[in-house]
Order: C-alpha cells, then sequence, then structure tokens
C-alpha cells in the first residue's frame, strides 16, 4: 500500500469513528483553463456504485472547488428550512435566511455537519475533502477538522 493509501484508509477509519455518512476526496490537476479538482476517492453508509458516488461528487463540486481556490475551510450545520425563509443558492446548497431549526439530536446529541477542507496540510497535498459528519458542536468539529489535518500531513 502506498503513502497516500495508507493516508485515506486512516481517514476512513477516523471518520467512520465519528460517525460519518460519507466522505469525497476531490485531487486537483492542472489543466489548460487553470486548475480543476476530480473525486478520486470517497466512501459512503449508503452508496456503493460508481454512478452514485459520480452524481454524489458532483453535488459538491462546487463548495469543494471554492474551498480549494479559497484555501480555506468551512463547517456548515445542517437545519431544517424555515418555513417563511427565503432560499438562496450558495456553491450549490440552498442556504435559508432565518432563525436556525437543526435537525434532531441522535441519542448521543449528535446532528449532522458539513465539513470542507480546502486549506492548510490538505490543500498542500493538493486535496479537498468533503464529508457529512455527526457531531454535538462546532467545537468538536473543529477537533476533526485537526485531525484530518494531521492525517494529511503524515
Amino acid at each position: 500500500m502506498n503513502s497516500e493509501d495508507k493516508k485515506f484508509e486512516k481517514l476512513k477509519v477516523f471518520l467512520w469513528n465519528r460517525p460519518c455518512y460519507f466522505c469525497i476526496i476531490y485531487r486537483s490537476k492542472r489543466s489548460e483553463s487553470g486548475i480543476e479538482l476530480k473525486w478520486c476517492k470517497a466512501v459512503s453508509l449508503n452508496f456503493k456504485s460508481h454512478e452514485e458516488y459520480d452524481n454524489l461528487a458532483a453535488k459538491y463540486q462546487e463548495i469543494a472547488a471554492d474551498c480549494y481556490r479559497r484555501t480555506r475551510s468551512i463547517i456548515l450545520e445542517e437545519n431544517l428550512p424555515d418555513p417563511n425563509s427565503q432560499g438562496e443558492r450558495w456553491c450549490g446548497f440552498d442556504l435559508h435566511v432565518g432563525p436556525a431549526h437543526p435537525h434532531p439530536a441522535n441519542k448521543l446529541g449528535q446532528r449532522w455537519w458539513h465539513i470542507v477542507i480546502g486549506s492548510g496540510a490538505t490543500y498542500k497535498a493538493g486535496y479537498v475533502i468533503v464529508a457529512r459528519v455527526a457531531a454535538k458542536d462546532e467545537m468538536e468539529l473543529c477537533d476533526c477538522v485537526v485531525e484530518i489535518q494531521r492525517i494529511m500531513a503524515s
């Protein structure tokens, strides 16, 4: 197993203990039009076929590219839309302005969050990582991002 595969295996083991619903890893490639991202690895609880992963990766392509271009990482809590709020498109996501209505927590007090990592060691290695992870709060996810960066730097 090469060092890249070892990193991805460590990442998979780490995220699976969170729990993690899916993880997509995009690799940057130079092209005539600049830099483009293409998904290279993915793992999910429900998706099994290459076509399902293609569709999942296409859904998050825009936000992955935005984070890579800006060398940033973001954490987004999943919320139910407020019936009176207006939806707004941003990087492929429908965001709603107004009061937050978080999804109900599981028995461990965790809710679903999206993390997009396009900075630090992940960026330097030429990757962007997008994952849907369960956590109690944003601080828990910040610790998760730090650990992912440590894995990618190894």
